[in-house]
């Protein structure tokens, strides 16, 4: 079981957008639904949607999962509750936080771990299965758009209506361009359709295909969807696409490919 930890900066005050950011990045990870300086490590992004209803359920009630709390002046990282998956992508941020800040760690409430993490790292934070352990998605496809409603959709993602929005998204057209110059993963023998019209089979946007870019895996009706319907992605997919230009690389090996179905 990992500690609770406290973490300070030593001089002056933490960089609060470079760290939102940076958990923004990850995918597994969701900027709480009421508390503005609130994060929550789900360990599996595949966790997010189901943080997301449970956050929306039960207001008051933080679902299990790494909790980080940011302040300029402190950092909480609430995880001795937490599972291995999340507490691995915990570590990750917190190395993160070590490397990026002159900081002090302390165990909330209690010693201060500052000189043992100089000495040995932030791993020995943690306990061995789990500074050996890679990230839980690392080697597969990330999965994004496969909303609840799709026929082709998974009955653990959004929904469509959970995630389209009255107005233009910020970068929505390089997204939706990214989106498109993805790599054929996979054909399904299947027609995708709008199914936020009154009558689905009416609406036809053509085969379904699973695209790539190496790192997540999308339908290929869901630029429709982000242009139609002004659908947001995850903040994770937008800073990873917008990192690269919005350019999906010209080759990917599809061959050493996987995901989880």
């Amino acid at each position: 079981m990992a500690v609770n930890l406290v973490i300070t900066p030593r001089e002056g005050a933490f960089d609060l957008a470079a760290i939102r950011h940076r958990l923004d990045s990850q995918p597994d990870t969701l900027a709480d639904l009421y508390w503005p300086g609130a994060y929550i490590i789900a360990g599996f992004p595949s966790g997010v949607p189901h943080v997301y209803r449970k956050r929306q359920t039960d207001p008051t009630r933080f679902p299990i999962g790494v909790l980080v709390f940011l302040d300029e002046l402190k950092i909480l990282v609430n995880q001795e509750e937490s599972g291995a998956e999340e507490m691995r992508s915990a570590m990750d941020f917190v190395r993160w936080l070590w490397a990026r800040f002159t900081c002090s760690i302390r165990e909330d409430g209690f010693a201060d771990l500052t000189d043992e993490v100089r000495e040995r790292g932030v791993d020995a934070l943690y306990p061995a299965h789990v500074r050996t352990m890679p990230l839980p998605w690392d080697g597969t496809l990330i999965r994004i758009g496969f909303f609840r409603e799709l026929d082709h959709g998974d009955g653990s993602d959004f929904s469509l209506e959970e995630r389209r929005a009255a107005t233009v998204g910020p970068d929505e057209e390089a997204l939706a361009s990214y989106l498109e110059s993805g790599h054929v993963y996979r054909t399904v023998d299947q027609v995708a359709r709008d199914m936020l019209v009154d009558d689905p089979d009416e609406a036809p946007l053509g085969p379904l295909r699973l695209l790539t870019d190496g790192t997540y895996v999308w339908p290929s009706d869901l630029p429709y969807y982000v242009r139609r319907y002004h659908v947001r992605l995850p903040p994770a997919f937008a800073i990873h696409a917008r990192s690269a230009g919005f350019r999906v690389p010209d080759t990917v090996d599809l061959g050493r490919l996987s995901m989880i179905e």
